[in-house]
């Protein structure tokens, strides 16, 4: 998954990284019109945000405009936005077309659950992959959907098809994990 991270505040935007980097790439905005180009250069990279996590009391643009830019265009449309706010303003959120609004400071919690429910679901959780093959022992770290199965023999990993005869070790880092 690919979140854009919209926070002009450091520690905020600290935070926001830590609970998100386990489950994809994260980008960041510091101000409304950075994210307007952040999310602009994305599409037209072909590779858009799974989602937008948006504060609204910021210099210049603020989350508001930000988010009644996004949803006037029908392109972006479709990217969810969770307003992430100190303010109690959910019925301003929803009428512009938030997905969903978490209250600062954040729970980390909270805003998986959010991202789980409006991203499908999609969100990874970390696994370390240690095997022995052929006399040799190696690591790789990667992601699997959370509550898939795993199978060594689909997982690929820097262009190298792990080997279904090979003994693997998977490990969920639990401590990344919910």
């Amino acid at each position: 998954m690919r979140f854009l991270i919209v926070e002009d505040d450091f520690a905020s935007r600290r935070v926001m990284q830590k609970f998100l980097a386990p489950y994809g790439e994260s980008d960041i905005a510091v101000n409304g019109l950075e994210a307007l180009a952040a999310v602009a250069e994305a599409m037209q990279q072909k590779q858009p945000y799974t989602l937008v996590c948006l504060d609204i009391m910021m210099p210049g643009m603020d989350g508001w405009a930000v988010l009644s830019e996004l949803k006037a265009d029908p392109a972006l449309a479709r990217i969810p936005v969770i307003v992430a706010t100190i303010l109690d303003d959910r019925e301003m959120g929803f009428a512009l077309g938030a997905a969903d609004f978490v209250s600062k400071p954040l729970e980390r919690g909270r805003l998986l659950e959010l991202v789980d429910a409006h991203c499908g679901g999609k969100r990874s959780r970390p696994i370390l992959i240690n095997g022995v093959s052929r006399g040799f022992t190696y690591s790789y770290s990667a992601s699997a959907p959370q509550g898939s199965k795993i199978d060594p023999a689909t997982i690929k990993l820097d262009g190298v098809t792990l080997s279904p005869t090979a003994t693997y070790r998977v490990t969920v880092n639990n401590f990344l994990a919910d």
